[in-house]
């Protein structure tokens, strides 16, 4: 009895049949072929097929078939773009239903602030680092210059900023913290490895 959901079908005759599935399924398995010596591709296939046929000890790397390639996660600049998206169309849905930025905001946020720290790939933890209070500044800063009654009734732009940001520090505290907590975990689940 297995556990998994997905059922293995048994008419594989062979394990090269189940690593052809696998390649057919997952594009990101499929290499061309390694041409040493100055040698034409297709001599480099006869060798391969001729040194897989007859010796055990290939220098070249395969993948088992039960192995499973780490995803290497959104880039940084991809990591920017969606948070920034993200955080300003959950300003946008706040004022179109309440008029104002309120707790809805700062949740959204949060989780806005873990999926970017879970997304962004090993070498570009830095970005993902810093980017909440920039994404936050950004925000609250269009906002602020839009329609600065949406922070302060009395004003211009710079008191509207300043006063947006005191009023959801709590959410850019949490959110960062969640980044940092959650960038940590990735960086000491990476060395444990």
């Amino acid at each position: 009895m297995t556990t998994s959901p997905h059922r293995a079908d048994s008419s594989w005759s062979s394990p090269e049949q189940e690593f052809d599935l696998l390649v057919q399924e997952h594009p990101a398995y499929i290499q061309e072929p390694v041409v040493r010596d100055g040698a034409s591709p297709a001599e480099t296939d006869h060798r391969l097929a001729g040194a897989e046929a007859h010796d055990s000890s290939d220098p070249l790397p395969h993948t088992r078939v039960g192995e499973y390639v780490a995803m290497p996660g959104l880039p940084a600049r991809g990591v920017v773009l969606i948070s920034l998206l993200a955080v300003a169309g959950c300003a946008g849905i706040d004022l179109l239903l309440t008029s104002a930025i309120t707790m809805f905001f700062d949740l959204c946020f949060i989780v806005v602030c873990l999926v970017s720290a879970m997304a962004v790939r090993r070498r570009d933890f830095f970005t993902a680092g810093v980017l909440p209070p920039l994404v936050f500044a950004a925000v609250v800063a269009v906002l602020a210059a839009r329609d600065p009654a949406t922070f302060v009734t009395t004003g211009g732009m710079t008191k509207a900023f300043m006063t947006g940001l005191a009023e959801h520090a709590t959410a850019l505290v949490v959110g960062y913290a969640i980044v940092l907590a959650t960038l940590a975990g990735r960086l000491s689940a990476a060395r444990t490895r």
